[in-house]
Parts: C-alpha cells; structure tokens; sequence
C-alpha cells in the first residue's frame, strides 16, 4: 500500500510539472537584451570573447579529416558568441543614439564606430581606417 501511494504521488507530481510548463532539461540561453548601460555591453563583449576563445580552441582541436560531426555545444557555443556580439554592439549603437542630443559624445564609442543609423538591425561599424588619422 505504501509503495503504491508512492508511485502514485510521482506521477501526479510528474503530471503537474508538466502542466505547470516547468522544463525538465536546461533549455538554449535565451537572447541577451540590448541595454545602453556600457556596464552591461561591456560584460557581454567579455563573455564573448572567452566564449569565442573557447569555441576556437574546441575547433581547432577537431580532426581535419572530417569523420567526426562537430559537437552540438560547439555550434551552440559559437551561436552564443554571435548573439552575445549582437547584443552589445546593439546597446552601444542605442547609446549613441542617445548621446546625439547630448553636447558630450563618448569618444570610446566614437572611436569604436558604431554607427546608429543602423541601429535597428544591432548597430554596424563604419568602415574607416582609423591608422589614416
């Protein structure tokens, strides 16, 4: 009787996880939003950049013959490092815009050269040779 009580109460505690939406597996991370806040771009840029280095050493130590598929956490790896870029250089195309009614413009994203116009589709840099300066 008490093993079935048992057996019984998972499965309708199973059930209602299940009902309630609750996810059983870690799911994909979802996408970083794009924030102004040059605290919260400038820590996306970092985990992008380990992430990154990360993903290229995984790559790099795959065989070159191909008779191997790559590892889905190295392609969801890279993805993230894509999304994360995205998203930073977003919030910093969302700062400028910012900024463009303000008589002080931040030189670090001057120089970085994000250009705002664009800023809907993540922000582009503008294509300059800042060695010609």
């Amino acid at each position: 009787m008490r093993s079935r009580l048992g057996s019984t109460t998972a499965v309708i505690g199973t059930l209602i996880l299940v009902l309630a939406g609750v996810p059983f597996a870690p799911s994909q991370p979802q996408n970083p939003p794009a924030s102004p806040n040059p605290t919260v771009f400038r820590a996306q840029l970092t985990e992008a950049s380990i992430l990154g280095k990360r993903t290229l050493r995984e790559l790099q130590s795959l065989p070159a013959d191909e008779s191997t598929p790559v590892d889905p956490t190295v392609v969801n790896h890279a993805r993230q490092t894509y999304v994360l870029i995205r998203a930073a250089s977003h919030g910093m195309g969302l700062l400028q815009e910012r900024q463009q009614n303000r008589s002080f413009k931040d030189p670090a994203l001057e120089l970085a050269g994000v250009d705002c116009r664009d800023s809907d589709k993540g922000g582009r840099r503008r294509g300059r040779n800042l060695a010609a300066r």
